[in-house]
């Protein structure tokens, strides 16, 4: 549902609920003016009725006691004829002094319906009031009549009027009291007494249909407040929900379509999308202004990242192509250390053959002069023997030289190595201090979501109080209304008594109508001041809901910028490990360097003792030579070649040490070659943290890019 939809309904069921309480109070205000009128009219009616029939009662009862007077007998016969007459009269009778019924209304022959086979009415005597004045009315065929003993006792000791009501009648009665006069006939009564008693009874049969008609007129009052207060809803309704609509379309809702469309676009990655500001500054200008200011913050970071992203890159690559050739020619020193030990071990054999056999010479040089020819072929086959030595010391002397040569070839690589490695580490120090320098973009840019979301509260709370001041006015405007309504009916209760007055209460009428008037006027004001309420506190809460709803909108971008901040520390983090991978690189590239000139002092070594080799296998051949051309002198001089063949294995001796030195060294040279290679592949390990971490970077650039909407940024 739209927002300007959600607005317009919340005003118009704000609104209908607003005029509906005030028409429901007002409402039950108007039905219980009307029931109290009804109920004061019905109380003043009941009054009238009651004072009507003592006033009555009075009337008959004076007229009574003149009738009672000797030979008024038929004039008080007729009277209670008449009172049958009467109307709301139910019964009119006389008791006598003992309770029992005297003469009654109740037993006129026109009301009272006797058995058709009563015995009086056979022989043809009509019963009237006169017999039961000497009959019993159970001997004439009368029901009889008499007072209760409770009340008769009453009407005794109080000797006053007694008056009843119940429901639907109301009853009087009247001791009838002894005075002078009545004892001149009836000497048997004392003065005082009461010698009879008078009983009316009256119907509330008009009043009861009083009251019916003033009930149905309170339900036709209620019907037509109810109908009026539906009409007016409806009316007001479709007044003013257009004017709503209008009201908020450009007020509200345009102005914040706009925002969240560029908010919208800003989200999806256009960073050069900038909302135009409106020349009254608001809340939702500010928004925008604070929301222009992320974007820049955005804009700036994207560029800083793709730079470091390229510039980690290109440091990758090269680091990359040194640790190719590093490897290369670690493998190539490897290669030559295992060619030269294995020359050495055929070295190692030799020089133990020769050993050998200059041991067997020494040990037969006593026989030399019995085996000249044997000796002569000996002499040659060790002289032969001493020519293919100085050939493989000779080979290995080469084979150390050119070792020689491509461990100096790995020193220049190695170092290469480690400038690569100072630049990655320098590209990795620049890349952290920029993303450095976007974490505190973001978090400018979170402080300012910040204080845009404090804004916008502050507006939600502003118009919060600005609605609680229009309830306030209205309760001050509902209370105005009140007083102007009872006015009202202050000034048509005085119309009504200038009306009875007549013609002196022609001036008190105009000044009533004035009133009223005024009354009118003022309801009509309180009305619109009403309605004009009810429009502010409606816009107070529509301008509130677009607060709280920009307020999250502003939460949201701020839970955005922490996101950035999150991935920025993510990125921080990687650049440490690079950084850390570097100076492991670093540490490596120069243990390296280390044993590779160990290496190389070590090949020195070897080339060294290689030659001293040669020279001496060389003197072993010459000595050989000389052995062979002087044979036939063996036998003059064999202390000479004892001396010599002890010469000879000294030196055989010596060349087998060096042989074993060279074997140690080139052993040494194997290691250090080998563990180049370790260093080579976690160079190459490192080259991969590297790698990943340049891509991570170059994703986090390609998805700023995206997020900026700009290419090679």
């Amino acid at each position: 549902m739209k927002l300007q939809t959600k607005l317009i309904l919340s005003f118009i069921v704000g609104l209908v609920a607003v005029i509906s309480v005030a028409q429901v109070v007002q409402y039950f205000r108007m039905t219980q003016l009307a029931q109290v009128m009804a109920e004061a009219n019905t109380r003043e009616v009941r009054r009238m009725v009651e004072k009507n029939a003592v006033n009555v009662f009075t009337a008959v009862e004076r007229a009574i006691a003149v009738s009672m007077q000797r030979g008024e007998m038929e004039k008080f016969d007729r009277m209670v004829r008449e009172q049958a007459q009467v109307a709301g009269l139910v019964e009119f009778s006389l008791y006598d002094k003992e309770g029992k019924v005297f003469s009654s209304t109740a037993y006129q022959t026109d009301k009272l319906k006797l058995p058709e086979k009563h015995a009086l009415q056979v022989k043809g005597v009509v019963v009237s009031n006169n017999c039961i004045r000497c009959h019993d009315p159970e001997d004439v065929g009368l029901p009889s009549r008499m007072i209760g003993g409770e009340l008769l006792k009453t009407l005794r000791a109080q000797k006053e009027m007694w008056l009843s009501q119940t429901a639907d009648e109301i009853e009087i009665y009247q001791p009838q009291i002894v005075v002078t006069t009545c004892t001149r006939c009836h000497s048997e009564w004392r003065e005082g007494e009461a010698a009879g008693y008078t009983h009316f009874k009256f119907s509330k049969a008009a009043l009861q249909e009083l009251e019916e008609k003033v009930e149905e007129s309170l339900m036709t009052i209620q019907d037509a407040i109810l109908n009026f207060s539906f009409l007016l809803i409806i009316g007001i309704v479709m007044v003013l929900t257009p004017l709503a609509f209008f009201y908020t379309r450009h007020a509200l809702v345009l102005r914040l379509q706009h925002l969240g469309e560029q908010v919208q676009a800003i989200a999806k990655g256009d960073l050069s999308r900038r909302i135009p500001l409106a020349a009254r500054l608001d809340e939702i200008s500010l928004i925008a202004s604070h929301v222009n200011t992320m974007a820049d913050s955005l804009a700036k970071t994207a560029a800083s990242v793709g730079d470091q992203a390229g510039t980690v890159a290109s440091v990758v690559s090269r680091f990359e192509d040194a640790r190719q050739a590093l490897g290369e020619k670690a493998q190539r020193t490897n290669d030559l250390a295992l060619t030269a030990l294995g020359e050495n071990e055929q070295l190692v054999s030799e020089i133990r053959t020769m050993q050998e056999e200059v041991t067997r010479a020494t040990g037969n040089i006593d026989a030399i002069s019995q085996s000249v020819e044997a000796l002569s072929g000996n002499v040659n086959t060790v002289a032969s023997a001493a020519n293919q030595a100085s050939q493989n010391v000779t080979t290995m002397a080469s084979a150390a030289e050119q070792m020689t040569s491509n461990v100096a070839e790995v020193n220049s690589s190695l170092v290469s190595v480690n400038d690569s490695v100072a630049r990655v580490a320098h590209s990795v120090q620049e890349m952290t201090h920029s993303l450095g320098e976007v974490r505190r973009r973001c978090q400018d840019a979170s402080q300012k979501s910040n204080e845009a979301d404090k804004h916008a509260r502050a507006a939600e709370s502003v118009m919060s109080r600005l609605s609680d001041s229009a309830i306030e006015i209205g309760k001050v405007v509902e209370l105005i209304n009140n007083i102007a309504e009872q006015t009202n009916m202050l000034a048509l209760n005085a119309s009504i008594e200038a009306a009875g007055a007549g013609e002196s209460g022609k001036g008190f009428a105009v000044v009533a109508n004035e009133v009223k008037e005024l009354a009118r006027q003022t309801t009509s004001a309180t009305r619109i001041i009403d309605e004009r309420i009810a429009d502010m506190q409606e816009s107070s809460r529509q301008a509130s809901l677009s607060a709280h709803e920009i307020a999250q909108v502003v939460s949201d971008i701020n839970w955005a910028n922490n996101d950035i901040a999150e991935a920025v520390d993510l990125q921080s983090r990687s650049a440490e490990q690079i950084s850390g991978s570097t100076r492991n690189v670093a540490e490596a590239a120069a243990s390296v360097t280390r044993n590779a000139l160990e290496l190389e002092h070590a090949v020195q070594d070897v080339a060294r003792a290689a030659s001293e080799a040669a020279a001496g296998t060389a003197e072993i051949a010459r000595s050989s030579s000389e052995m062979a051309s002087q044979a036939e002198e063996v036998s003059v001089q064999s202390l000479g070649a004892r001396t010599l063949m002890q010469s000879a294995s000294s030196s055989t001796e010596r060349t087998f040490q060096f042989s074993t030195g060279v074997q140690s060294r080139m052993e040494e040279a194997c290691e250090l070659a080998t563990g180049m290679n370790a260093s080579v592949r976690e160079l190459g390990a490192l080259a991969e943290v590297m790698q990943e971490s340049s891509s991570q970077l170059e994703a986090a650039r390609n998805e700023l890019d995206r997020v900026a909407g700009v290419q090679g940024v």
